[in-house]
């Protein structure tokens, strides 16, 4: 599975958002291999905001 930055995921979820197409219309712009993703980082911004799309950079470790 791909990862992708929190810059591309914002810029994506902007795009969107600018009415400049649709999920598949955009996944397919920005080489995303599906558009379930974009509508994914569209749904959680709207729930929780950009913060939410940003990758957790530190491992948690359970003891």
């Amino acid at each position: 599975m791909a990862k992708y930055d929190d810059g591309f995921k914002r810029k994506v979820v902007e795009a969107y958002q600018n009415g400049e197409g649709g999920y598949g219309t955009l996944a397919q712009r920005f080489g995303i291999s599906h558009f379930s993703m974009v509508r994914k980082w569209v749904k959680i911004l709207e729930k929780r905001g950009f913060e939410a799309l940003q990758r957790r950079r530190t491992k948690q470790h359970y003891t």
